[in-house]
């Protein structure tokens, strides 16, 4: 639920733009007008959201694109493709693969895996359950990923401590 949560606004933005962009561009009367237009968003999008997008883990990437796909009817590679280009869209499907996560994932709500999803969707678009309405983005990336460095080794520290303490307990 946590991954839907850290997600879902990212993904109702990008259901947002996918529609914005595609009434711009039906606006334009050149392609190199709409050229221009696709490059100036996604420098604007890049500086906007890439701290943000770079500190979610591979599991909620995958999310990330999952729900993408569900909302837009497109993959994440396909709006890349769509918008960028084969050559960029390739780019970036490969930086994707490099850090274990994959553009063209797709939404299966027959999978089980996309059934749980689907249910805490559907709690989400109900309000039972509480998402922010603008995607979370750090205002400091690098001081952000070291206190959660930090938090990691700590809550470890602790674990291990408890498992300690409860196996010495349990030989006596």
């Amino acid at each position: 639920m946590r991954y839907v949560r850290k997600t879902y606004p990212y993904v109702m933005l990008a259901k947002q733009l996918v529609a914005e962009y595609e009434k711009d561009l039906a606006e334009k009367n050149s392609k190199r007008a709409e050229k221009k237009y696709i490059n100036q968003e996604f420098e604007e999008l890049k500086d906007r959201f890439t701290d943000g997008i770079a500190v979610l883990s591979v599991n909620e990437g995958k999310v990330l694109v999952k729900l993408i796909h569900r909302e837009t009817g497109m993959t994440a590679y396909e709006i890349a493709h769509k918008y960028l280009g084969t050559a960029r869209a390739l780019i970036w499907q490969g930086i994707s693969r490099t850090g274990g996560a994959n553009l063209k994932l797709t939404f299966n709500p027959d999978e089980v895996d996309d059934k749980i999803l689907e249910g805490i969707v559907k709690k989400v678009e109900k309000g039972e359950i509480w998402v922010p309405k603008e995607p979370f983005v750090p205002a400091n990336r690098k001081q952000y990923e070291k206190e959660r460095r930090q938090k990691s080794r700590e809550y470890k520290q602790e674990q291990k401590k408890k498992s300690s303490a409860a196996s010495t307990s349990s030989v006596k």
